[in-house]
């Protein structure tokens, strides 16, 4: 079990202004932000990326895994469940995978086109971690 840091608030800086919200609020606004930019995608643009966009999202909203939680995940957990789904998607593993992070039972194995998506959208979250931590490319 990962010990995942609890969050209060969440401090911001765009523009050098500073803003403080609550986790919700934050996750609220990366949310509206995502659906506004996936708005804007011309038709059939990238179905990939608005398919990685909405499971991201999907994510957020109904599994409850919001940034603050994955700032807890710094030992390459994300990483590790994408390749866990991107080799589902190639069948390459029939089972659970060895490199999955957490419990078997949490790895629900689909299609190979979902797996894709969910393992998009990992990489994704693994990426806006690393930027909120301050990682520059």
């Amino acid at each position: 079990m990962n010990n995942i840091p609890l969050v209060s608030e969440v401090i911001t800086v765009e523009n050098g202004q500073a803003t403080s919200r609550t986790p919700d609020e934050y996750t609220a606004d990366l949310v509206s932000r995502a659906e506004a930019m996936i708005a804007e995608l011309p038709d059939a643009a990238c179905p990939g990326a608005e398919r990685i966009a909405a499971e991201r999202l999907r994510q957020i909203r109904d599994e409850g895994y919001t940034p603050e939680r994955d700032a807890g995940y710094v030992n390459g957990e994300l990483g590790a469940a994408a390749i866990s789904y991107v080799m589902a998607a190639l069948n390459v593993n029939h089972g659970t995978p060895l490199c999955w992070p957490w419990s078997a039972d949490q790895f629900k194995r689909s299609t190979p086109l979902r797996d894709l998506e969910k393992a998009g959208a990992l990489i994704a979250a693994e990426i806006a971690r690393r930027i909120r931590a301050g990682e520059t490319a």
